[in-house]
């Protein structure tokens, strides 16, 4: 970095009620560097940005720019001193178009007269730049959430800031979209922009930024050359445990070797405990799982652990977190094994031995199923006592002879149309089921139907055709509220537009969907005191930071926004829960706790579809993933037969 910073912080604090969001903040960024910020949900990297960018006034210290105090009073005088951020959380104006937003503050005139056809043209070329598929023409209000993110990204850089502040900007971008952000800022920052990158994705990081500073509970922790350190080293600082100096490695890290582990009843776990070579298992916060001898990487019954946010996951301070080295080839959870193509049909397991079902039921050479909680599935050939498979029954688990074929789907989607939306193509013939218990994932690029798919299934627009069966039900006609009767619960892209009410306190918007259960009124009047506890322990059960219940929701930061919702949806076990980008602004540790969320739900038969842009998160959590591609869906395939490269080319129609 020069000896003369371009950007100081001195001393920056900042509290919100008693709680600090920044305290006593020292840094410097240098001229035509990427910076990047790390921390977990809450640590203060936001409000550190908003301060620079006169959203918010810090109660302490100063900012120097090119060596002077500047003292942002707010957004317009950051602008003018030519600094643009890109927010997590959206600011746009929905009423007006997508161009109008992006030139809002800053519309080129002459004589006092708006010149649209000049602005048209740098928003095309800018849009060319990115690869974005922008109408400028089309309301703001009827862009999703994807498409609001580029247009912030491209106002900032219609003003022709030379400091450029990035919350998240790649939250719901796609691979190859992700690819080009990271292109362009490579060029902005040869050309001397000086770039503040905010995320959580360590493996973005670390391809893009000269410098790291990570921020724990509202204070600098550490900052790094980002060659001198390692995601995990990162991961530590994040937490509290202290820096680190060895460079980065492959994971696992020489010595060191994960496999999966097999509980009892025989369901896989995905976040359980990390086994040693010597045979040993570390302590990890999943369920609790047998060790197993040593085995081989070439064992067909071993695979390796996605990560979690615990030892063995990506804080352990042994190993860089595999969910963020690009190098780290991404497991396949233990398929669903009455994974249903979107085509109707019942796909089986494939061995030679006694194994367990997706749920944990413990099949008998026989055909039988041995009593546990789960679905039913086919029948396994018996296995010989020699071969590696094969996984025991408990013991004391009764059979039970229901012939698997009589088992149903718990969703079937038939043939269904949905209507376009303004920003989105229709849904054209689109057919998949979903089995009790079983991760659906659907992945795809921004713009091709998601998030009209996900209001179709909850209810939220109409279909204009085909049917949707639900628990041998058909609900295609029912009403969003008798959905969510039948547990049918969804967390939309954008909570803060569908599902949250920001300016409500927290305890409300955990009441919303609640308030008619007997245990939260009585004769028509809420059980104030009673909503307040739920709301308590649902703070306490997902580590949501917020000072108290009563504080609105738009106190929080975005992550934990994105906590709320997730819990709002998933608490009391829900039949169907249908996520559009569940991951989206939650950091390391808030993600590994989500995954296990899921699992958890999944175990107790809730079916689950998650709809991301996210190939990662697909195959991390998913037993099979399809691709909507222009309002239709490929082929389902089963996660461990999936692959980056194949549901990448999916993804832009190529077969």
């Amino acid at each position: 970095m020069p000896a003369a910073p371009l950007i100081e912080f001195k001393g920056i604090s900042k509290k919100f009620g008693g709680i600090y969001a920044n305290r006593d903040i020292s840094l410097a960024v240098g001229h035509g560097e990427i910076h990047a910020l790390a921390g977990e949900n809450g640590a203060g990297k936001t409000t550190l940005m908003n301060v620079l960018f006169g959203r918010v006034r810090p109660d302490s210290g100063s900012i120097l720019l090119r060596g002077a105090p500047i003292v942002p009073r707010s957004p317009r005088d950051a602008i003018r001193a030519g600094i643009g951020m890109a927010h997590q959380k959206l600011l746009f104006c929905p009423q007006l178009s997508v161009l109008e937003n992006i030139i809002l503050g800053n519309e080129p005139s002459k004589a006092g007269i708006l010149e649209t056809g000049r602005a048209r043209k740098e928003f095309f070329r800018l849009r060319e730049t990115f690869g974005f598929n922008l109408d400028p023409d089309l309301s703001a209000g009827d862009v999703p959430y994807a498409g609001c993110q580029q247009m912030e990204l491209l106002r900032m850089l219609y003003r022709g800031a030379g400091i450029l502040i990035l919350d998240e900007p790649t939250t719901f971008l796609a691979p190859h979209e992700v690819k080009k952000l990271l292109e362009l800022l490579r060029s902005l920052r040869a050309g001397g922009r000086t770039i503040l990158f905010i995320s959580h994705r360590l493996d973005e990081v670390f391809a893009i930024a000269d410098r790291i500073t990570v921020l724990r509970h509202g204070s600098v922790a550490a900052t790094l050359d980002a060659a001198a350190t390692s995601s995990a080293g990162i991961a530590r600082l994040m937490v509290g445990a202290g820096p680190v100096e060895e460079p980065r490695q492959p994971y696992p890290p020489s010595g060191t070797k994960e496999y999966e582990i097999l509980s009892d009843s025989g369901r896989s776990n995905y976040v359980g405990q990390a086994l040693r070579p010597t045979g040993t298992a570390s302590s990890h916060a999943g369920a609790l799982a047998q060790s197993l001898p040593a085995a081989q990487p070439s064992s067909p019954q071993v695979r390796k652990l996605p990560s979690a946010s615990h030892p063995g996951g990506p804080c352990d301070q042994s190993q860089t977190p595999p969910e963020h080295d690009p190098d780290y080839p991404r497991p396949a959870r233990e398929p669903h094994p009455l994974g249903h193509s979107h085509h109707g049909g019942t796909q089986g397991i494939q061995g030679e031995s006694v194994e367990s079902n997706h749920m944990g039921q413990a099949f008998q050479p026989d055909g039988t199923a041995s009593s546990h909680a789960g679905a039913l599935t086919q029948s396994l050939p018996a296995a010989q006592p020699s071969s590696p498979e094969v996984r025991k029954p408990p013991a004391a688990a009764p059979a039970l002879h229901f012939p698997t074929a009589l088992l149903p789907p718990l969703l079937e989607v038939r043939e269904i149309s949905v209507a376009p939306s303004a920003a989105e193509p229709g849904i054209d013939g689109l057919s998949f089921s979903v089995n009790q218990g079983e991760i659906f994932g659907i992945g795809g690029i921004v713009g091709n139907g998601h998030r009209q798919l996900a209001r179709a299934l909850a209810g939220r627009v109409a279909v204009r055709g085909g049917t949707i069966i639900f628990d041998g039900a058909d609900i295609t006609g029912l009403s969003l509220q008798e959905r969510l009767k039948s547990g049918i619960r969804r967390v939309p892209e954008d909570p803060s537009r569908e599902s949250l009410l920001p300016q409500s306190p927290l305890w409300e918007n955990f009441l919303l969907g609640r308030q008619r259960q007997p245990n939260f009124q009585r004769a028509g009047i809420v059980r104030k005191n009673e909503a307040v506890q739920f709301a308590t322990d649902q703070v306490r059960e997902n580590t949501i930071a917020v000072r108290s219940p009563f504080a609105p929701v738009s106190s929080l930061s975005g992550g934990n926004q994105q906590k709320v919702a997730l819990a709002m949806a998933l608490s009391g076990s829900p039949r169907l829960a249908i996520l559009e980008q569940p991951s989206r602004g939650l950091d390391l540790h808030a993600a590994g706790r989500m995954r296990e969320k899921i699992l958890a739900l999944s175990a107790r038969d809730t079916a689950i579809i998650i709809l991301s842009h996210d190939l990662d998160e697909l195959l991390a959590l998913c037993d099979r993933i399809a691709i909507l591609y222009r309002g239709r869906l490929t082929e389902a395939v089963m996660s461990k037969e999936a692959s980056r490269e194949i549901l990448g080319k999916w993804m832009v129609g190529l077969k």
